[in-house]
């Protein structure tokens, strides 16, 4: 994000306080990211009554910040910038590109989030991933592990991303018929995957679902609504996502673009 020129900012933004998931593209166009300190007042209670407050002491009272799933949408929006170059053939499918592109932005940063559970390896850096993420799956932090041990962190990225595309267009579980497209789309070199890769992969597709449905549900139409597109979800959502994804080279870009970013 600082690389894109972005900032972080303690200054008071009252609308993004207010309704955070309203100010997405305020804080891509500004390049502003808005945070709260939530460590100084942690430290003037230790050092007021050092030793005697518990985190079940302030949990459900001290703010988050979602900083981390702000960035990811700062990284990956710039790469996102020549997806609409290519003259679509309606207005629909002009709209159903742009939906695409937006919810492969939001599958990156719940990838990406998924994927830093791996790195919260003490107590206190768990406590405050949980405060400050979306997505927490700290429970399956073993099975993330041995993932990206058998496949890497390259193909677990863009197959994550892709379920959790399923899961952001409120696609169902992923039938076998769709496991064996996903893996041809991201098999690197045309190379086949063993059994237990697959099985891997399986169970990884898993967790992508289990992200809130209200939220799934809501998210989406709300963005789409303040950008002025008042076509309905249902009708922008109805179509092969995956196969538009093959049939332009320029989305698998983006997707390669967006993985080589995040692990470079």
């Amino acid at each position: 994000a600082l690389e894109q020129k972005f900032t972080f900012s303690l200054e008071s933004h009252p609308f993004y306080q207010a309704l955070p998931l309203s100010q997405l593209e305020w804080i891509l166009s500004e390049k502003n990211i808005p945070y709260v300190d939530n460590v100084s007042v942690l430290q003037q209670i230790q050092q007021k009554i050092p030793g005697q407050i518990l985190w079940d002491d302030i949990c459900d009272n001290l703010k988050g910040n979602h900083v981390f799933h702000e960035s990811c949408h700062a990284v990956a929006r710039p790469l996102n910038q020549n997806i609409l170059k290519t003259a679509p053939v309606t207005k629909t499918k002009e709209l159903q590109i742009l939906v695409l592109s937006r919810l492969i932005e939001e599958s990156f940063a719940n990838t990406c989030e998924l994927l830093a559970v791996v790195d919260a390896i003490d107590p206190v850096h768990q406590i405050f991933f949980e405060l400050n993420s979306y997505v927490v799956m700290l429970e399956d932090k073993t099975n993330l592990k041995k993932a990206l041990q058998d496949i890497g962190e390259h193909i677990f990225m863009k197959f994550m991303i892709l379920c959790y595309l399923h899961a952001n267009f409120l696609a169902p579980p992923l039938s076998d018929q769709k496991f064996e497209k996903l893996f041809s789309l991201i098999s690197e070199k045309k190379s086949e995957f063993s059994l237990s890769q697959k099985k891997s992969m399986r169970a990884l597709s898993k967790i992508a679902f289990e992200l809130n449905l209200r939220f799934r549900m809501v998210t989406t139409g709300f963005y789409l609504k303040l950008n002025g597109i008042s076509t309905p979800m249902a009708e922008l959502k109805d179509f092969d996502f995956i196969q538009t994804m093959i049939d332009r080279p320029e989305l698998m870009e983006f997707l390669d673009a967006l993985i080589k970013k995040a692990l470079h």
